[in-house]
């Protein structure tokens, strides 16, 4: 009898310690009253995929998510979508996972917030604060390059003559040296401008960004490879 309590006992202390170890998941709230809201602190815009630019898709993806304490979207689902073959659907989500957040409150204190977000695809080009923005899709443990040196391209000659105006995206890799090798240029957006404007804005974005110097990306304290994307809006203004 005494042996079968010990037993009994046993197992009820190992229910125990498991249920401790098993915390139950933290709550998500709605927007409303006692709730406040989610803030973007970083919020960077989606990118047309080359097949999406030929097929000239045009309009608004909606996804839902769930912004953490940590400030970050968690659980993204799209709730409408534009585009689920050209790939605008998950780029709308990739593009959603770099946003950050000051996350939002109950009574003072962070909480998991369910938020929805609509993330907008259009060629037509619109005015931005910095038309050179930079983004890298870092692994984890790795810390992001920092620009030393940021040569703007020059719209003067025979590209301002041809009146290009248009968006260009540039794909390429910061080496351990600081440089940048760049892999392609592309017109992801174009307004207007003469027959050979294009190349014309392709070689002088490269010739920019191919002066740039940053400090390495670094993984463990040591240099690593780290690929980067930057959109530059063609003229400046």
């Amino acid at each position: 009898m005494r042996a079968a309590l010990l037993v009994a006992a046993l197992f009820a202390a190992a229910d125990t310690r498991a249920a401790a170890q098993t915390a139950a998941p933290a709550p998500v709230y709605e927007p409303g009253p006692g709730i406040t809201d989610p803030t973007t602190t970083l919020h960077p815009d989606p990118q047309y995929t080359m097949a999406a630019m030929r097929a000239r898709i045009e309009g608004t993806v909606d996804l839902e998510g769930i912004v953490t304490t940590a400030g970050v979207l968690s659980d993204i689902t799209v709730v409408r979508s534009l585009d689920a073959v050209n790939g605008l659907d998950q780029e709308a989500i990739r593009t959603a996972q770099l946003w950050r957040f000051t996350p939002g409150l109950r009574n003072g204190a962070p909480v998991n917030v369910r938020v929805t977000i609509e993330m907008a695809f259009t060629m037509t080009l619109r005015a931005v604060d910095d038309p050179i923005r930079v983004s890298y899709r870092l692994d984890e443990g790795v810390a992001a390059p920092e620009i030393i040196r940021r040569t703007p391209p020059h719209v003067t000659g025979a590209l301002e003559a041809s009146g290009f105006q248009g968006v260009l995206e540039v794909d390429g890799t910061v080496q351990v040296d600081g440089a940048v090798k760049i892999s392609a240029v592309r017109i992801i957006a174009f307004r207007d401008g003469s027959p050979d404007s294009r190349s014309l804005a392709e070689d002088e974005v490269r010739r920019a960004i191919g002066d740039w110097k940053l400090t390495p990306a670094k993984k463990n304290g040591a240099p690593v490879p780290q690929p980067i994307k930057v959109i530059v809006h063609l003229p400046p203004d």
